[in-house]
């Protein structure tokens, strides 16, 4: 089995190894060696990047408790292995600031941790229940508390036997050897990634933003040197904010940020009412624009510029209302936007065919079904004349 180096020694980034075998495998060879500073990625920390024997390492997995280095090329004999120590660093204090902070949630507010995981995306964990703004404030105040004690972190391998009498957080995932991490005389945690020495090596510890997610509360955090460099950068928005809320301290901050929701609010709320009454005016409009033809109303224009959203609107409604076709060229930066839809029926033009010839002839891109079809095609005096002839051929066709 290969020694796992970095179980008892996470700040070592530079080794000589014996290369056990090293076979092909999908990405490149997978190398087994004698020993290892490289961490198999799995329970939520990835591993870092490095090199072995002079080769970029693309990846690092445990497979029927193998330690595989996923290399472009194959190695043998003794080998230089190197990790990235600044992204071990981060690794280290990200995954024990995670301890720590599930810790003190379960801790105070009897909260528990599903998972944890540390992505590009952000290092976050998912808790059982929800956490208000006030108590996500006092947990990240809790857990630098207990970075400021500096506390010991010890890890060592357990049987299972010997791990269920330890009074460990959380639940224990079968194996023949449990490594146990602790927090001296604060939290007990079943894990296998890399850790600080001691509390104290996490620096820093910021709670970023939270997001409910499949039913469960996930709450994002940053440490080390990721959290202090995110709240400078926490510092510089909430200024940016009190200047635009004219705030000259965070006293009047919620007033303000509160009248500013409530007037959103109200805008919305005045602009659907009047998207409301646009598309009940502009149904009318195209009703009186429309003329009568064998299978139902037809209308079709070109116009200079227009919101395609809203003109679907309103031919949905037209054409919900009674049988209709509506076909529409909106001028919009150079291009000719189309919209042609129509009502449901055994028999009518097929939408979907005029926009895909046009679109072919006039070097444009679209198409759709029978009954509602769009494009874009390049605005020019010829196309403007090629969309009037569909206009004719598709009446032609509605009018039989």
């Amino acid at each position: 089995m290969t020694r796992r180096l970095f179980d008892d020694e996470p700040a070592l980034f530079d080794v000589q190894a014996q290369v056990l075998s090293c076979m092909p495998c999908d990405g490149g060879f997978a190398a087994v060696l004698d020993q290892t500073v490289f961490f198999p990625r799995g329970g939520g920390q990835p591993c870092e990047s490095g090199a072995l024997g002079g080769l970029p390492v693309r990846d690092v997995y445990e497979e029927n408790g193998q330690i595989l280095h996923i290399v472009p090329a194959p190695v043998g004999g003794e080998v230089a292995l190197h990790i990235d120590g600044g992204q071990r660093l981060e690794h280290m204090r990200h995954h024990l600031g995670q301890h720590i902070l599930s810790a003190v949630i379960e801790q105070t507010f009897g909260i528990s941790t599903v998972i944890a995981r540390i992505e590009e995306a952000g290092p976050h964990i998912e808790l059982t229940g929800a956490l208000n703004d006030e108590q996500l404030v006092q947990a990240q105040e809790l857990a630098r508390q207990v970075i400021a004690r500096d506390l010991p972190v010890h890890t060592a391998y357990y049987t299972p036997e010997e791990a269920a009498k330890r009074p460990v957080r959380g639940k224990i995932t079968p194996h023949e050897r449990i490594r146990l991490v602790e927090i001296e005389g604060f939290d007990c945690n079943a894990c296998g990634g890399t850790h600080c020495p001691s509390t104290g090596g996490v620096q820093d510890l910021l709670i970023t933003g939270v997001k409910p997610v499949r039913g469960v509360f996930r709450v994002y955090y940053s440490a080390g040197q990721a959290a202090a460099q995110e709240r400078q950068k926490r510092d510089a928005a909430l200024l940016r904010a009190q200047r635009s809320l004219s705030c000259e301290n965070t006293d009047g901050f919620d007033a303000a940020f509160a009248a500013l929701c409530a007037r959103r609010d109200a805008l919305e709320a005045q602009c659907a009412a009047l998207r409301e009454a646009l598309l009940h005016s502009d149904c009318a409009l195209w009703t009186s624009r429309s003329r009568t033809l064998a299978q139902g109303r037809f209308a079709c224009a070109l116009l200079d510029g227009g919101d395609i959203k809203h003109l679907r609107a309103v031919g949905e409604a037209l054409c919900a209302e009674q049988p209709s076709a509506l076909l529409f060229a909106v001028r919009q930066d150079g291009q000719l936007s189309l919209l042609f839809m129509r009502s449901k029926a055994k028999t009518g033009p097929n939408l979907g065919a005029f926009v895909k010839d046009l679109c072919a002839r006039q070097s444009g891109r679209g198409g759709g079904s029978p009954l509602l079809a769009q494009g874009m095609i390049p605005a020019s005096a010829d196309s403007e004349q090629a969309v009037q002839a569909v206009f004719d051929a598709a009446a032609q066709e509605f009018d039989r």
